[in-house]
């Protein structure tokens, strides 16, 4: 497994349009210069890639929100590693 890190979403972005990802770990900010979601992107870039959202966020309608525009999964921050490391394995697939 390989893993690719963004410091932005701009920097993201221009990674998504140059490769593929097997899966695609994001906070669901919003992406002002589209005014669209990371995963709204995301979906138009790659969407195949399996998604596991993590968020601060305690309205429940943000995760609502990520299930619909096609998040995988959804964990509320502050998270435990093990947490995040058994959603990775479960939602990891390579591709052939």
């Amino acid at each position: 497994m390989q893993v690719a890190t963004a410091g932005s979403g701009k920097q993201a972005l221009e990674q998504l349009s140059s490769r593929s990802f097997d899966l695609f770990v994001t906070d669901n900010v919003p992406v002002p210069s589209m005014n669209r979601t990371a995963l709204e992107v995301l979906r138009e870039f790659r969407p195949r890639t399996e998604v596991l959202v993590m968020s601060g966020s305690t309205d429940p309608s943000y995760a609502f929100q990520a299930r619909q525009q096609g998040a995988a999964a959804y964990l509320r921050k502050p998270l435990k590693p093990e947490k995040l490391a058994a959603e990775i394995r479960r939602l990891y697939k390579p591709a052939a």
